[in-house]
């Protein structure tokens, strides 16, 4: 899936939010509110070092790009 587009997360970025998370978190909250919210991973015209799961970044909500998406997720109900 990397490679197609870098994707929105419902995240508000934090440089630091993986540094302040205390040993052995694997997805910290961050902060409540902010600026900037967090995008995942790059599209096809990025060069190597994005091009993986766990480059995260900042910017702006309302910026928009052809190589910019989002993932849908649907939690599937337990039976």
């Amino acid at each position: 899936m990397l490679g197609n587009l870098a994707e929105w997360v419902n995240d508000w970025f934090d440089e630091n939010a993986y540094a302040s998370c205390s040993a052995g978190c694997e997805d910290p909250l961050g902060p409540y509110q902010g600026s900037n919210k967090v995008m995942r991973g790059a599209s096809w015209a990025a060069s190597a070092e994005p091009l993986r799961a766990a480059y995260r970044v900042g910017d702006a909500p309302n910026v928009r790009s052809g190589d910019i998406g989002f993932r849908l997720v649907r939690q599937v109900p337990q039976q």
